[in-house]
């Protein structure tokens, strides 16, 4: 009985995450399916909304004449650390969906692991520069 639940709430978790992929650069379909051998769906869901929240940050902050479905990687690439530390101050009050929002210490550290991890993906994958997978790893 609890495997059905477990299964159940994995497919529609899945379902939201290709929901979700709707929503963001095409690139973050290639990493969420990179890190599928070693995340559970809950993860990759919980990412999926990290990065949601980054790429709206992003569009409203430094690619204004984008929406977050056209950002390339070769636009993550030029991403600063200044980027970043505007990202998770930007984190303590911002708008999404119509709605005010705010995260504590614990939610942007979690948001900022998500930005890691996607930063170091690619970097794995030459697909970045070094300095931009060592941006996201600077202290706060």
């Amino acid at each position: 009985m609890k495997q059905d639940y477990y299964q159940e709430r994995n497919l529609k978790n899945l379902d939201r995450i290709d929901g979700l992929l709707q929503e963001l650069p095409l690139f973050c379909e290639d990493f969420l399916r990179g890190i599928e051998t070693r995340s559970s769906v809950l993860t990759r869901l919980n990412y999926a909304y990290d990065l949601r929240i980054f790429f709206d940050f992003l569009c409203k902050k430094k690619f204004k004449t984008k929406t977050p479905r056209e950002l390339t990687l070769r636009d993550l690439d030029t991403v600063s650390s200044t980027d970043i530390e505007k990202f998770v101050s930007y984190l303590s009050s911002y708008e999404f969906g119509g709605r005010q929002e705010s995260c504590n210490e614990r939610a942007k550290a979690r948001k900022l692991s998500t930005v890691r991890a996607l930063f170091r993906y690619f970097f794995r994958k030459d697909k970045l520069s070094a300095d931009n997978a060592a941006k996201v790893s600077m202290p706060k």
